[in-house]
């Protein structure tokens, strides 16, 4: 029963690379929630090694790449709150790793509720974040 299940239901998503080149269909890699100060650097080097070895045509970095302490109204975790720049200059040399492996892949940011939304909402004074994006 295990094994057809698996035939059925798990082995049609696997990477196969013989079906992107015969069939002419793209590769995306995701990434979420990666949280900058909270980053697990094991999973962030097997990432790595993913794009490295599949070479993707999509790298999609889907949310809460950054978290935002700096700016959230939540509680702060002790000894992991970072300074916005900091986030910012963290996630650009996230980005600019993943650059350097597939120079070629279209990589794609997605908001999360922890980073670029918490610069669209407004603080506990009525006033917004943008003005605190730098360029990335």
């Amino acid at each position: 029963h295990s094994t057809r299940y698996q035939a059925e239901n798990f082995l049609p998503y696997v990477y196969d690379p013989s079906q992107r080149e015969s069939k002419g269909t793209e590769l995306a890699l995701i990434i979420s929630d990666t949280h900058t100060g909270f980053l697990e650097p094991f999973a962030w080097w097997s990432f790595l090694k993913a794009c490295k070895e599949m070479d993707p045509d999509i790298i999609i970095c889907n949310g809460d790449i950054i978290e935002g302490s700096a700016i959230s109204r939540h509680p702060k975790v002790p000894g992991k709150v970072m300074k916005l720049q900091d986030e910012f200059d963290f996630a650009r040399e996230m980005f600019t790793m993943l650059r350097r492996i597939c120079p070629d892949a279209e990589i794609i940011w997605t908001a999360g509720n922890h980073g670029l939304d918490r610069l669209e909402s407004p603080d506990h004074r009525g006033q917004g974040f943008n003005h605190l994006v730098p360029r990335l």
